[in-house]
């Protein structure tokens, strides 16, 4: 699995995926409402799974 990174500066301050440009926060929103269905996000968004993974593990250690 490639890493994937997180830019905590990428839109207006927002975390984002660097290889997608979506915000974390919309991923792991999308994850939590999909079931927790990687695939399916990842194809909703256009992105990877392992996207949708770090945007997940990013928002798991924030509110940790």
């Amino acid at each position: 699995m490639a890493a994937q990174a997180v830019d905590g500066e990428g839109q207006f301050g927002e975390p984002i995926i660097a290889t997608a440009g979506v915000p974390t926060d919309t991923l792991y929103a999308a994850y939590q409402a999909e079931g927790k269905d990687r695939a399916r996000v990842a194809k909703l968004y256009r992105v990877t799974p392992q996207a949708v993974s770090a945007a997940v593990a990013f928002e798991q250690r924030l509110a940790a």
